[in-house]
């Protein structure tokens, strides 16, 4: 349980925003994301989250393997 806890969840999610956000691009995913909402997203989310949210992500994989789970 703990080697999918440690390192195939936070694997999962960091090939799903790299995936999302650089191999699919954000105009793609914007249309999906946008889908049901009154209001477009504002401008600052496709940045913040292909530059904050998936190195983030990948710092947190790193991390878990390093010491062994962060949480």
């Amino acid at each position: 349980m703990d080697f999918v806890t440690i390192l195939v969840t936070p694997f999962g999610a960091v090939f799903g925003a790299i995936s999302v956000y650089y191999v699919l691009g954000f105009k793609e995913i914007k249309k999906e994301l946008e889908e049901g909402r009154k209001s477009p997203l504002p401008a600052w989310y496709g940045p913040v989250a292909k530059y904050v949210y998936v190195p983030l992500t990948v710092v947190v994989f790193i991390l878990g393997i390093i010491y062994k789970g962060i949480g």
